[in-house]
């Protein structure tokens, strides 16, 4: 990817500058795919040994971005093909509900989609709200929070790092649905008349 078409469609912050540590600097770069709203945290350390006498702050960043921004690259390139996530469709639901009943009655969006914490991450936060089809203001949000692993790493897909988080709250998003499955099945149901 060229920095033209980088800088167009990632936005890259600093979130963690370390000098605490007399010749090594930490830093941390969060990269934000402008379109689907992707994100991934770089770390890299910086030998201040190796820099000018009177270097800046700014000399850090750049010497740490020069260490980072080969595996950037690939990381943008790969995570700008994919879809914004919004609706997961569900494949799987625990014992108290059926697949086929529970996409019937309800949808589940993704509405938060974060690795946690900003420095040195551990986690991808992912919360689902499960609405109620005929009556989206009945909703509820549940947070899955699925291990930054070999499997769930920053080059994974997001839907295969969502459906990890539905697996780890489908009990609990299934129970919330079965107490809310309509008992009426004609309220609220679109009419569509035969005759006017």
């Amino acid at each position: 990817m060229n920095l033209g078409d980088f800088n167009s469609n990632f936005t890259v912050r600093v979130v963690q500058f370390d000098n605490t540590t007399t010749n090594n600097i930490s830093v941390n770069f969060k990269v934000q795919c402008i379109s689907n709203i992707r994100v991934s945290i770089h770390t890299t350390i910086v030998d201040t040994t190796q820099l000018s006498e009177g270097y800046t702050d700014i000399d850090v960043v750049n010497a740490a971005w020069e260490n980072v921004k080969t595996i950037v690259n690939a990381w943008a390139s790969f995570n700008i093909t994919e879809e914004r996530l919004s609706e997961l469709l569900i494949t799987s639901t625990s014992s108290v509900i059926d697949v086929s009943t529970f996409n019937t009655h309800f949808s589940v969006k993704v509405v938060y989609f974060k690795l946690i914490p900003n420095i040195n991450p551990t986690f991808w936060s992912i919360q689902f709200s499960v609405s109620k089809k005929i009556k989206e203001n009945i909703s509820a949000v549940f947070e899955g929070l699925v291990p930054l692993t070999q499997d769930y790493c920053n080059n994974s897909l997001c839907s295969n790092i969502a459906a990890a988080g539905w697996e780890l709250v489908k009990e609990q998003a299934c129970n919330w649905a079965l107490n809310n499955i309509p008992t009426d099945s004609i309220v609220d149901t679109v009419f569509i008349p035969i005759n006017i």
